[in-house]
This record gives C-alpha cells, structure tokens and sequence, in this order.
C-alpha cells in the first residue's frame, strides 16, 4: 500500500495521489462507492481551422443512427445521453464499403447531468456555453489527426451555434486528458470533490453550492461560469 500511495502522489500530486489511492480502495476493493475530484475547466472555441477531413467524414450522428453501435457504448448510455439532448459528432471512416465511427464527442447545452455521480452541471453564461464530455478516439487514429481533425469540426459546429466557451469536467487522475484540454486552451475555473459510499454522497466544491449532502437520489447543481473573456 505505502509503494501504491508513493506512486500515486508522484503521479498526480499529493492531495490527488491520496484521492486516487481512497477512489481505488472504495471502487476496486470495497466495491462500496468511491473518491472522484474533478477540475472543471473552460475551453475557448476558436475559429475553425478548416482542416482537411482526409478520408474522414465528421457528422452529427442522431439517435438510432446505426453508426452509434459501432462506438463503445451501450444502449443504456446512449438513451441517458439523448434524453437530455445530447448531441453527438463523430469521425466516421469507410473502409471495404463498411463504415464505422472512429472518434466521437459528445455536447449538451445549458445542464449536464452527470452520470458517474450524482449531480447537475449548470452552465453559465447558458447562450454562449456549451459541455463537452467523452471525446472518444478509436487506437488505431490516436497517432494521426483525428483529434485535431475533430475538434476543428466541433469549433465551427459550436460556433454556429454562437457558443463561445466549452465547458467540462475531467478527472484529476487523468493527466493526459488535463494536458489535451490544456492544449486546446482549457481553463481551470474550479474543482469539486465526491465521497460516495452506498448511497451516501458528500460534494464540496470551490464554486456554489460548495458543500452538499445526499442519500439515494439527491443531486446538487453545481454552477459552471465561463470566464469573462477568452
């Protein structure tokens, strides 16, 4: 265990290293729950690049479109994602007259609700922002510029939409997402922490409502704001 939490904080910093280690206890070994931080952040949508697509085709895909069962998810994440008005753009490749969806990220706009635990992102200013959430890139694209590629589209899809910041939540034990964000511009604009043990949650975060308590159901909303300029 002392190897683990030494690991683990050269990793990620002390107080997410022995975060990481407390989730991994919870989730892993006890099965009863678990430890997520969470940095919230802000990404600038810029003027669209207009990268060639290459082979790639980057389109919406809608609800019951067969692309969607060719990325990793499940019928149940799909239904949750679409009720509450998730949109998906996805990179979609042809390849011996099959086509399949080879990168995807997915939007909501004015809430998110947050389905590895339980809470409501509230975003603000709600007419120029927008969540951003599961950017997905299949292994084999990861090395080219499908990532580029995409987030290109998703700038000039988001911009015709007039939103001007995109927002989300990533993990503090995930620093290769923090440093694509980064990449991109990303802002750090808060943190909020999770202890779930059965269903028992304890929320505290640097933004409103700061401190919340719940049992079964209950969610906070957390308030979201962009910064005031780019």
């Amino acid at each position: 265990m002392f190897d683990k939490i030494t690991s683990a904080t050269k990793e990620f910093g002390l107080s997410d290293g022995l975060g990481y280690v407390v989730d991994r206890v919870l989730y892993d070994r006890l099965k009863i729950g678990g430890f997520a931080r969470y940095l919230l952040t802000a990404q600038p949508i810029h003027d669209p690049a207009a990268l060639r697509p290459g082979k790639l085709e980057i389109r919406e895909l809608l609800a019951g479109d067969p692309l969607l069962k060719t990325l990793p998810l499940d019928d149940k994440v799909l239904a949750f994602r679409f009720a509450q008005g998730a949109v998906c753009l996805a990179a979609i490749e042809s390849k011996d007259d099959q086509a399949s969806a080879v990168a995807c990220i997915w939007f909501t706009f004015g809430t998110y609700l947050e389905d590895m635990v339980r809470c409501r992102y509230v975003m603000y200013p709600p007419e120029q922002t927008a969540w951003d959430f599961d950017v997905y890139v299949a292994p084999d694209h990861r090395m080219g510029r499908t990532f580029a590629r995409l987030w290109d589209a998703a700038n000039a899809y988001l911009r015709g939409r007039g939103v001007a910041w995109s927002l989300s939540r990533i993990s503090a034990y995930n620093p290769a997402s923090l440093k694509s964000h980064a990449r991109l511009g990303a802002q750090v604009v808060g943190r909020a922490t999770f202890l779930v043990i059965g269903p028992f949650q304890l929320m505290w975060s640097s933004v409103a409502p700061y401190v919340h308590i719940s049992f079964g159901a209950g969610r906070p909303d957390i308030k979201v704001s962009a910064p005031k300029k780019p």
